[in-house]
């Protein structure tokens, strides 16, 4: 069904009762790339993935005792200029 619309579906006996009603969606819903790292006993902030490296990935590093910085090889992070950005970072 690729018409736009939601589809709304109530479990049986719950009819004419709006609060058990939930949301299907038939079309493609955009997502949202967030970011976020963890160290021991310290995390940092979630951000969005545009405004990761130079604001919130370099300081938070910079501010661990001896690093060692992983990736998980996703698309996003193998990409030529995150690599080359991330090897000038260093």
């Amino acid at each position: 069904l690729r018409d736009g619309y939601a589809r709304m579906r109530r479990q049986r006996g719950k009819r004419q009762n709006f609060q058990f009603a939930f949301e299907r969606h038939t079309t493609y819903i955009q997502g949202v790339m967030v970011w976020s790292a963890i160290s021991y006993g310290r995390r940092s902030p979630i951000v969005f993935i545009e405004n990761v490296l130079q604001p919130v990935l370099i300081p938070y590093v910079n501010s661990l005792q001896n690093p060692i910085f992983q990736q998980n090889n996703v698309h996003s992070h193998t990409v030529a200029i995150t690599k080359k950005y991330l090897e000038r970072a260093q």
